[in-house]
């Protein structure tokens, strides 16, 4: 027993000694009498080849808010065209562009934009990704939903999200490349 742990020790003391004289990245250290036992020396920086992504995140990040609403009659307006088959599953046939509007966001920066017919407040906000998140607030702070996509267009249809009885959606989406 005693000589296989004497053996044990001696493969592992050759083991630590070969691998030391084969690394080429040790350094004779004047503070350590052993530099083949010398782990950290051996340990190369690797924080250069890291590449930087920074550049690659945008500083602002321009979207189209599109408020619309559901109406009797009329079919989807040329405006909407884009977004009419998730307008067609959001409870109505016919529907009426209320308003858009373009809004710049920062990433990491949260935006409020008030809904149309009291419904309340969305804070859409963006991370470094390019991932929206949308949080939609009634008047009195209750939060009605929160989403997160990283697909554009982002169509919410709710049914607490209604304005006069009829359907509401809210889209936010990237403006279309001229």
């Amino acid at each position: 027993m005693k000589a296989t742990i004497t053996a044990f020790g001696l493969l592992l003391l050759l083991t630590t000694i070969g691998h030391g004289a084969v690394e080429p990245n040790v350094s004779s250290s004047l503070s350590s009498p052993t530099p083949w036992l010398n782990r950290s020396a051996s340990i190369p920086l690797r924080s250069a080849s890291i590449p930087l992504r920074a550049a690659s995140i945008p500083l602002d990040l321009s979207l189209d808010v599109v408020h619309t609403v559901g109406v009797t009659s009329g079919g989807i307006p040329d405006t909407l065209t884009r977004y009419g088959k998730y307008l067609r599953r959001a409870g109505s046939q016919h529907w009426k562009l209320n308003t858009k509007k373009r809004e710049r966001l920062s990433p990491g920066a949260e935006k409020m934009i008030p809904l149309p017919g009291k419904l309340g407040k969305a804070r859409v906000s963006i991370d470094a990704k390019g991932v929206a998140t949308v949080k939609i607030v009634d008047m009195k702070g209750k939060s009605l939903g929160t989403y997160r996509s990283s697909r554009f267009p982002l169509v919410i249809a709710n049914n607490r999200l209604r304005i006069g009885g009829q359907p509401y959606v809210f889209i936010l989406d990237r403006p279309a490349k001229k």
